[in-house]
């Protein structure tokens, strides 16, 4: 019987996407107004009095702060080690009186040595003042502390000051070290949980161990350990958990069910051991740059001797720089070097420690790698009175692909190439970008103006800098591979980081909301985006509240959706503001691309282009636009007109793509021999250019290509799956399986690997196997004859011949046109002796085929079957004009001869196909028809 045809899937060439950038300014902070009448040292003393409860509990005790007020309601904050295994607690008030107080669960990391408590009372009490929590926090900086000691029936208030700042909190969540003054007691037990205040009596933190503990346990968040000099200067300190620790770990329902609890922005909290020394890695080798204007980030790159090269944004580099490495050392630079045209600096410091250096990785990261932004965030950016370490997932995009993704023409100016969502804040300019295995891959550098994109530098632009930096090449440690795929559970922890962050309440400002919303955008989370964007343009902020709203609507498919938004951004848009938000109309153009409104795109996107006319990513789209609409040679014109103005890798291998489209995949191939030569490290086009040798009939060529853009691109899913369509056709079917097996790993729901891989499997004879991937396939494409017909000859091979009409029935519903179904369905049906139906099938296969051969030859078999033996002479005659060798028509148009009494005709058709089975070698089959005609010429 028959086989279907294999039908393998046409390869279809791809065009980089061309995603539209996506970015939401965030408003400048509101600037804290000076403060006139500071309070007397006294006065804060009675600030502390008055706020400060002594906590007691039936196995202890310590003290605790007032922090808020819902009704009759207090919030307590103190220790979790003051209340642990308590089984009753007390509250003794600031007036002597006392309640019965209850934990409310903050929702706080088990390690955290934070707890609140809750009593009720119509008393009304003072709160603690939150409203300075990002107050800055130096050494030298005045305090006051204040707790209630066991061993005194009063509460003990000690001046004193700042003495010690850790940029990453312990693992129970404790960051601030201070000294008591002179003659003055320091922290003692019982004052855990007390407040610490500032000279002008804001609320800071809560006291948590004092000087020299007994069983000391300094150890970071992230697991490590300090330095042994920092111990010992860590012992000699008080220490206490800063308000804005509690802030940005407490329950969202807690943090917004108080009005008088400030907002802060989130940290992500190393979780799990991956993260954690990934995090530790990070730190070690990032350095935070003070200057005259606020700060920066950087990381170690090199050393030679005691010289210590520190890689960092040329913006960053100012007067009176301080280079702060992670033991809290300061450094002043010994020479600064920066590059020409590119934001990137080299500042050297000579120290004697032994800081770790990074290692740079210098390859092509592909589109969503996860990837790390470390640095050091502005104080005021985050409201923190510390220097807080962070270190940010996000996902970035591949670096030709990101020139085409960002927002505007200014975006990827002085050598920024790189395009990702980590979350960021001014101050982490400077600091390292990493990937999953900790190698640095760009420099951050700076957001798009409405902050949905941070933009940094690759490492491959900084190693073409380093004569003009001044650096030689062999100091560095430089990874040329890219890393290998994190396991489930890190990459879900890392995920998981990433997406916590905590939800306004609904009375909160619209900036707010919108911030809200930029945030989980960057995140991929584009159903809360889109809720949170609604908020945002219903409290006024229209304008990028309804670009936001657009840009998550697009990323979830509903375009129509999408285009309303992005109309009603435009709509906001002020006239004479119009060419700074031209991207509006880039934007709206993909919508409609998208769409499949391409005369709408066109207009959309003509309108951006009269208002800038310089920005060659507006080209590109329109370019596309054209290629959608099979218009390939105006396409073709647009990007000859591209690389005339800026030749890079992109815009000829898009040429290419539209020049393989018009057939002619030779020129094609020299446009993406040209992308290749300005990026060799650009797997889009190797990818490319093995498709169009594949149609060029270059089988062997095109696997070439498609392992170059593996080696690139070890994620590359449609590489593999085409590397697959040519070893198969070259006839090595385990391989192909391996690599459809690689694109399904890639790619659960890939239809056509299943398909294809079920193809394949059932020419080896696993026709069981077959049957489970066509299933597949058709799980996922309820539509696709194709899989229905194939499983069909699977069924039928294995004999089950019910089941294979059943599934031609189905591709024949499907699709009333495919010649090779009404074949198989007739070879079926001619087997189970229904001779008329089989008839009916082979007229229908040869209508629509009517060069068919087999179906010709089959048609006549059944009518010998029914005794027309005329009509099946006619049959095989049709046979064999369409194929001079058919053996098999040439000895059945002898036997119909023979048995109509033409012996003559019959004995020459039957030696006809003995010499042909002879040729073929088909020896059983020639045996056959020589004994058949022995018997005849015998006769």
């Amino acid at each position: 019987m028959k086989t279907a045809a294999f039908l393998i899937s046409s390869l279809l060439l791809i065009q980089i996407p061309l995603q539209p950038a996506t970015s939401v300014p965030t408003p400048p902070a509101t600037p804290i107004a000076p403060d006139d009448d500071s309070p007397t040292p006294q006065q804060v003393r009675e600030t502390a009095k008055n706020i400060t409860v002594r906590v007691t509990a039936d196995n202890g005790g310590g003290s605790g702060v007032i922090i808020a007020q819902k009704g009759a309601n207090y919030l307590v904050l103190t220790n979790a080690h003051v209340i642990r295994r308590a089984t009753r607690l007390e509250i003794q008030a600031p007036d002597g009186r006392k309640y019965t107080a209850k934990p409310i669960d903050g929702g706080f990391d088990s390690k955290s040595d934070l707890a609140l408590l809750q009593f009720t009372s119509q008393t009304k009490y003072t709160l603690a003042d939150l409203s300075d929590v990002g107050s800055t926090l130096e050494p030298e900086r005045a305090i006051y502390s204040a707790g209630f000691p066991f061993d005194s029936r009063e509460i003990g208030i000690t001046s004193g000051k700042v003495s010690q700042l850790s940029d990453i909190p312990f693992d129970d969540g404790t960051q601030i070290g201070y000294v008591t003054g002179k003659g003055e007691k320091g922290i003692r037990q019982g004052m855990s949980g007390g407040a610490i205040l500032d000279a002008r009596g804001k609320f800071l933190g809560i006291n948590t161990v004092g000087v020299a503990p007994i069983l000391p346990d300094y150890t970071y968040n992230d697991g490590s350990k300090p330095l042994p000099k920092l111990v010992t200067k860590y012992r000699q300190a008080n220490w206490g958990i800063p308000v804005y620790n509690f802030l940005t770990n407490v329950k969202a329902d807690i943090l917004y069910g108080y009005d008088n609890l400030p907002k802060v922005e989130r940290q992500v909290t190393p979780t799990g051991y991956y993260l954690a020394k990934l995090n530790n890695r990070a730190r070690q080798m990032t350095v935070r740059i003070e200057n005259s204007g606020g700060n920066g980030s950087g990381v170690i790159v090199a050393r030679e001797g005691s010289s210590y090269y520190v890689l960092t944004a040329k913006h960053v580099v100012k007067s009176n720089i301080k280079i702060i490495t992670y033991d809290q050392d300061i450094h002043n630079p010994t020479s600064t070097v920066v590059a020409e045209g590119v934001d990137l600096a080299i500042v050297k410091f000579s120290s004697n420690s032994n800081y770790p250096l990074a290692r740079l990785g210098e390859y092509n990261p592909n589109n969503r790698d996860l990837v790390f932004v470390g640095g050091f965030p502005e104080r005021a950016k985050i409201n923190s009175p510390l220097w807080q370490w962070q270190l940010n997932p996000g996902f970035i995009n591949a670096r030709e692909q990101g020139k085409l993704q960002t927002q505007n023409n200014e975006s990827f100016s002085e050598g920024y190439d790189l395009i990702y969502s980590s979350i960021s804040y001014g101050g982490m300019s400077g600091g390292p970008i990493f990937n999953t295995e900790g190698n640095v891959i760009g420099i951050h550098g700076r957001e798009e103006s409405t902050e949905l994109n941070s933009l940094g530098i690759s490492i491959q632009t900084f190693t073409g800098l380093l004569d003009k930096l001044q650096i030689a090449p062999n100091l560095l440690k430089i990874a040329k591979n890219p890393p290998v795929e994190l396991n489930p559970g890190d990459r879900n922890n890392v995920i998981a980081a990433m997406q916590n962050i905590p939800q306004p309440q609904a009375e909160d400002e619209g900036t707010r909301w919108l911030a809200y919303g930029n945030q989980l955008y960057r995140t991929s989370q584009y159903n809360k985006s889109i809720a949170a964007f609604e908020q945002a343009i219903a409290k006024g902020e229209v304008l990028l509240g309804s670009y936001g709203k657009a840009l998550s609507l697009a990323e979830t498919g509903k375009y129509q959706l999408a285009e309303k938004a992005i109309a009603q951004a435009i709509a906001a848009i002020p006239t004479r503001y119009r060419t700074t938000y031209y991207y509006f109309w880039k934007k709206h153009s993909l919508i409609l691309r998208s769409s499949e409104k391409y005369n709408e795109a066109l207009k959309a996107i003509d309108i951006a282009i009269s208002l800038v006319n310089n920005d060659l990513t507006l080209l590109t789209e329109k370019a596309g636009i054209f290629s959608r609409k099979k218009q390939y040679v105006e396409a073709i014109s647009i990007y000859d007109e591209i690389i005339r103005k800026q030749p890079e890798a992109y815009a000829y291998s898009n040429r290419g793509n539209a020049k393989s489209d018009l057939g002619d995949n030779q020129a094609a191939i020299v446009d993406y021999n040209r992308a290749i030569a300005l990026n060799p490290k650009d797997a889009v086009s190797y990818y490319n250019r093995g498709i169009a040798k594949y149609d060029l009939g270059d089988k062997q060529g095109a696997i070439i290509n498609f392992d170059r853009a593996i080696a690139l691109n070890f994620k590359y899913t449609k590489a593999y799956y085409n590397r697959g369509i040519a070893k198969y056709n070259l006839g090595d079917k385990q391989a192909a399986i391996i690599d459809f097996d690689r694109a399904i790993a890639l790619d659960s729901k890939y239809t056509e690997a299943y398909y294809n891989r079920g193809i394949s499997k059932s020419d080896l004879g696993d026709k069981q196997a077959a049957i489970i991937d066509f299933d597949r396939a058709i799980a996922l494409d309820r539509r696709k004859y194709k899989a229905y017909t194939n499983r069909g000859v699977a069924k039928f091979d294995l004999g089950d011949k019910k089941g294979a009409i059943a599934d031609y029935d189905r591709a024949i519903a499907l699709n009333p046109k495919d010649a090779i179904t009404y074949y198989n369905r007739g070879i079926v049906k001619h087997i189970m002796r229904d001779k008329q139906g089989a008839i009916l099938d082979y007229n229908s296969a040869i209508a629509l085929n009517p060069k068919d051969a087999k179906a010709y030859y089959s048609r006549g078999v059944a009518k010998y079957d029914l005794r027309d033996k005329q009509a099946s002479i006619a049959d095989y005659n049709s046979a064999i004009a369409l194929n001079p060798k058919y053996a098999e028509a040439y000895a059945n148009r002898g036997v119909a001869k023979q048995e109509l009494g033409d012996k003559h005709g019959g004995i020459t058709d039957m030696s006809k196909a003995a010499d042909l089975f002879r040729q073929q070698g088909r020896m059983s089959d020639y045996q056959k028809v020589m004994d058949l005609l022995k018997k005849w010429q015998g006769n």
